[in-house]
């Protein structure tokens, strides 16, 4: 089989590719780091999956992109740290990098991602690199330092458990990340996570897809040897670098260290966004909406007694460590300096408070603890504004596409629009991304919706959405009038027919309108409406991207 971009012979796998629809919007996940506290993260997406209701629907097809980075937890620095600073070493302490790789490129459910999660970091934290002292408590952390000073052991622990496990978990470990079909592991989401080369001193992204528009900041770990491309388990590796605990991931092909995503982006809601206009390019995207979830809430660690690090320059060393690793305070920068006010009501973040002591990245017998605490959340304090995202993210699975005029799909208008001039037409339908004839759709539309509706407001504030009074109903075409019948046959290129979900409908507004027009759904568990993806928007803005092509 060849490939259309090279046409060089690639395999003999087919690859789906799905594209962004032209009027929708982006939808994006961001995972913090934080070490064993990304059972928090699982717990809060088991959470999300329950509260969305479509139980064999991955809840990654919920998301057109996918951001992690890896290790959230302060890093402690003691004396012998600043003897060697600049052999500290930085490593895989798996959290949101590596659950966002899992999301996107395995079909494992959320309850096998948490139990290769607990099982691999007991693998990997049970046991320091210099063996059987790590039995002697207080002992094993000295004894570990002192072999480190004099270069006998590179790191705390040994980063092979985690090496096997993730290429287990993977399946093939030969599959690149980058066109994974190629080697057998399909996937249609996006996914990137942060990582840093040459001590932390450049900063890059470890992507599954490519920008459209080039590479300018050279950020983009991609080579032109596909040979030499990131695996995925390789790129789980390289996402995460917590300082002294594990080796670096080396990427021999290339003669690359990578550590700790971290160190620039803990919380890398800011980052995802900015890849979005790098994705879609000339707004060719709007934001639906930027869920982010933390590894917790937790109150900063005490500092221990008085180290070398306290009395010179690397004072200032800890502090960038500890400014990069606190992921409340970067959201909290995002939210209310750097995002655009437009979208700021479209940004959500869930982070469980942690009681009791400080967690460390490490600490892999308090994954019980953690689980448990953050399940309690999910279903108490935070119950109400998880099914809110849950329900912002069924409504989302809808959005509107023009016809296409040239390709003979567009229906015929009534004279009087095509007569008058100061009439904007622009006619499409209302679909969905789910598959066609899925049982998952069936439900959605059989169980779930209730109907769609159509509006005007002045702003593209989404918080506004639920107080419009002025709803249009969406009426079904003649003869259908449940949405299960809303259907159109299309004979596919194999020759068999699909019935596909294709609710009709035409923007007829005034030219030089300048509100925004709301296409919303009304879910039945839900009082309020809904807008489906790309909505609010200008009906200048919509035509402005019927024009446009499907984008990656």
């Amino acid at each position: 089989m060849k490939c259309w971009l090279c046409w060089e012979s690639r395999g003999q796998r087919s690859h789906l590719i799905q594209l962004k629809p032209r009027c929708a919007g982006a939808r994006i996940l961001t995972l913090d780091g934080g070490g064993i506290r990304g059972i928090v993260e699982l717990s809060v997406l088991q959470a999300l999956h329950n509260a969305i209701g479509l139980e064999d629907c991955p809840i990654k097809e919920m998301f057109d992109l996918i951001v992690g980075t890896s290790t959230g937890t302060t890093p402690s620095i003691s004396p012998l740290d600043c003897f060697h600073f600049r052999r500290l070493t930085w490593t895989l302490c798996f959290i949101g990098g590596i659950i966002s790789l899992a999301l996107a490129m395995s079909n494992s459910c959320i309850p096998d991602m948490t139990r290769f999660f607990s099982e691999v970091s007991e693998k990997t934290f049970s046991q320091t690199t210099v063996g059987f002292i790590s039995k002697f408590g207080p002992l094993k952390k000295v004894t570990t330092y002192a072999l480190m000073v004099l270069r006998l052991a590179e790191s705390v622990f040994s980063s092979e458990a985690m090496k096997e496990g993730l290429k287990k978990f993977f399946n093939n470990h030969e599959t690149s990340l980058f066109a994974p079909a190629l080697q057998s592991q399909p996937s249609t989401i996006r996914v990137a996570v942060t990582s840093a080369k040459d001590l932390g001193a450049t900063t890059c992204l470890i992507t599954s897809y490519n920008h459209p528009l080039g590479n300018p900041a050279n950020n983009l770990e991609r080579e032109e040897d596909s040979e030499k491309d990131m695996k995925i388990w390789e790129a789980a590796l390289a996402t995460s670098a917590a300082p002294f605990y594990l080796p670096p991931f080396e990427k021999k092909e290339t003669n690359t260290k990578y550590i700790d995503g971290a160190v620039y982006a803990n919380c890398p809601a800011e980052v995802a966004y900015g890849e979005m206009e790098k994705l879609w390019p000339e707004k060719g995207a709007s934001l639906d909406f930027l869920v982010s979830l933390g590894t917790g809430n937790q109150k900063a660690k005490d500092n221990e007694t008085p180290t070398l690090v306290n009395l010179g320059f690397f004072v200032s060393i800890r502090a960038m460590f500890q400014r990069q690793l606190d992921s409340k305070s970067s959201w909290s920068k995002f939210e209310k300096q750097t995002a655009p006010q437009n979208i700021r009501s479209r940004l959500y973040r869930l982070d469980p408070p942690l009681k009791g002591d400080h967690v460390e990245l490490y600490e892999y017998k308090r994954l019980q603890e953690l689980q448990e605490s953050a399940t309690e959340w999910t279903k108490n304090f935070a119950a109400a504004q998880i099914q809110e995202i849950a329900n912002i993210l069924i409504a989302n699975l809808f959005f509107f596409e023009p016809d296409d005029v040239e390709a003979g799909h567009s229906p015929v208008l009534r004279q009087s629009h095509l007569s008058d001039p100061s009439y904007t037409i622009l006619p499409g339908s209302i679909r969905c991304r789910l598959s066609h004839g899925s049982p998952q759709l069936e439900k959605l539309l059989g169980e779930m919706v209730e109907g769609f509706s159509y509006a005007q407001m002045p702003s593209d504030n989404t918080a506004d959405v639920s107080r419009v009074q002025n709803w249009t109903e969406i009426e079904h075409p003649v003869g259908q009038q449940r949405l299960l019948d809303v259907m159109v046959s299309e004979t596919q290129p194999a020759g068999h027919a699909v019935r596909k979900f294709r609710l009709p409908y035409t923007f007829v507004v005034k030219k030089n309108n300048s509100m925004f027009h709301i296409l919303a759904v009304k879910l039945k568990r839900c009082e309020t409406k809904i807008a489906i993806s790309g909505f609010p928007s200008t009906i200048d803005d919509l035509q402005r991207r019927s024009k446009m092509k499907w984008l990656q």
